[in-house]
């Protein structure tokens, strides 16, 4: 256990110099017994590890010899300087070994060249963080994601991956189930039995990497298969923070235990994680790495791929997903796109299904906005009508012509609001508008009721629409040239005029015979 903790190589060789530290080499049966039972040979897969040691203890060895001739001259009373300079020297060594520094020159000559596993999404060896909301199709892309390392498939139709890898997964939160019919509907959606699929490992139990059995065990099956990559699905789970989460030491420092697990087995690690709950103004946005939750992973990933939903889920259209696609690293990538998801129905004919696609950004931007003007429009058109009609239900319940400042007031409305609402309904010839008298004696427009408006109980029949302030004027207060001029007639002519109109009536109910014209 000692070993493991401190992250030392098991064989022969370091368990007996750990035991002949402590001094219980003998208790344990001698080197002899502890060789035969390790077949005598230390593991040559920890060769690079030997050779670190011999290394320094032959630098240890020499210092130490400098110091004891060191204490015997002085003993002696011999010159120092010499001495002394060799001590130095030998410490210098040591210190430039320590810390190796490069010029420009070997800056710029050493082999330190990128490589991708899939170009401009995932590069080798760096760390990488999948995060997004809760039930963003994280672990199914992740999925995605080894199905095309493993096969050398384009991811999404459009990323190209070059060869064939090595992909570990844990997963502890999706189930066996879940994972089974998932990759199973991922590989048929490239036209591979999901059997035939090799180089694909995957576990449904999570570790706890701050326990070094673990981590030890994790470590060995990576390097006896020759993992290229390996993803922690969810990583919040494997690493025990409870209520560290917030400490920026506290969870930095067993995130390195994911760096030095990349760095001693050379394979790219992933993690899955969750990102901060939206506060409702920002649910549909564009993710970005400030939102990933817990303090430390933002700093610890040196790429990631960020997903989030671009609108609601509709319940209606059952597996349809519309979703954000981030991919950026300190390698020099960055970019996003609109990333469609189609997992159909389990009460489809033939069962759920996998399909993507992926389109730029932009055209999804472009899209939003034009839908949030057509909901602003519409929301628009809904407040219109909605005034107009609270101003009919005002005018229906007013005892006679009202201004537009008494509508106002009655309506509840504001002015702007409520004048749009008056022009509206005059031009559609639902209320009309009369110059008449106000109280204070000016002339001002009144509005009213037309009759037959739905709604309205007729107050309006005897108020023609007039086209003019001339009109409207006339039709209040007539001069009297605009009057009739009477007409002076006798008795008799009267008498006539009404015989006339009698005998006219008659006839419209008994028509005259053609033949003698008598009826």
């Amino acid at each position: 256990m000692r070993l493991i903790r401190a992250n030392t190589p098991i064989d022969a060789g370091t368990t007996a110099e750990d035991l002949a530290n402590r001094g219980t080499l003998s208790d344990a049966g001698g080197e002899i017994h502890l060789f035969d039972l390790m077949d005598s040979v230390p593991n040559l897969a920890n060769f690079d590890y030997y050779v670190k040691k011999v290394i320094e203890r032959l630098e240890r060895a020499n210092l130490k010899s400098k110091c004891n001739e060191l204490s015997e001259a002085l003993d002696r009373g011999d010159d120092l300087e010499s001495l002394f300079s060799e001590l130095n020297s030998s410490i210098e060594t040591i210190g430039r070994k320590q810390f190796e520094f490069l010029d420009a020159k070997g800056l710029i000559q050493g082999d330190f060249k990128q490589e991708y596993l899939i170009p401009g999404i995932l590069v080798k060896g760096q760390p990488c963080i999948v995060a997004g909301p809760k039930k963003c199709l994280k672990t199914n892309i992740l999925l995605s994601i080894a199905f095309c390392l493993t096969t050398a498939n384009m991811l999404f139709k459009k990323f190209a991956v070059p060869t064939g890898y090595k992909v570990g997964i844990m997963s502890g939160e999706s189930g066996a189930a879940t994972i089974q019919e998932t990759f199973s509907r991922i590989s048929k959606s490239y036209g591979w039995l999901p059997q035939s699929v090799e180089g694909l490992h995957i576990c449904f139990k999570l570790p706890s990497l701050t326990n070094p059995i673990d981590l030890s065990s994790i470590k060995r099956y990576i390097k006896e298969n020759k993992l290229d990559v390996f993803i922690f699905d969810p990583v919040y789970l494997c690493l025990n923070l409870g209520d560290g989460a917030s400490n920026l030491f506290l969870v930095g420092d067993k995130l390195k235990l994911l760096t030095e697990l990349g760095q001693e087995t050379g394979c790219t690690i992933i993690i899955a994680h969750h990102t901060r709950k939206s506060n409702g103004q920002n649910q549909f946005a564009e993710p970005e790495l400030e939102e990933i939750a817990f303090a430390g992973f933002q700093e610890w990933a040196r790429q990631w791929i960020l997903v989030g939903r671009r609108e609601e889920y509709k319940p209606d259209e059952p597996g349809v997903h519309k979703l954000w696609f981030r991919a950026g690293g300190s390698a020099g990538h960055n970019q996003c796109w609109a990333l469609n998801i189609n997992e159909g129905s389990i009460e489809d004919e033939g069962g759920r299904i996998w399909e993507t696609r992926l389109f730029p950004a932009k055209n999804a931007r472009a899209e939003k906005q034009t839908e949030r003007e057509q909901r602003k429009q519409e929301q628009k058109e809904a407040q219109a009508q909605k005034d107009k009609d609270n101003v009919l239900r005002v005018l229906e319940s007013a005892e006679g012509p009202l201004t537009a400042s008494k509508v106002r007031d009655k309506a509840n409305l504001p002015t702007i609001r409520n004048n749009v609402a008056l022009e509206s309904l005059v031009e559609s010839g639902s209320v009309i508008s009369k110059n008449m008298k106000g109280r204070n004696g000016r002339l001002t427009d009144h509005f009213s009721l037309v009759a037959g408006t739905a709604g309205s109980s007729g107050k309006e029949d005897s108020l023609p629409l007039s086209h003019s302030t001339k009109d409207r004027e006339r039709e209040r207060s007539p001069s009297i040239r605009d009057l009739p001029a009477p007409v002076c007639e006798s008795e008799s002519e009267s008498e006539q005029r009404e015989d006339s109109r009698l005998s006219d009536d008659l006839k419209d109910i008994f028509p005259p015979d053609n033949n003698n014209g008598n009826f």
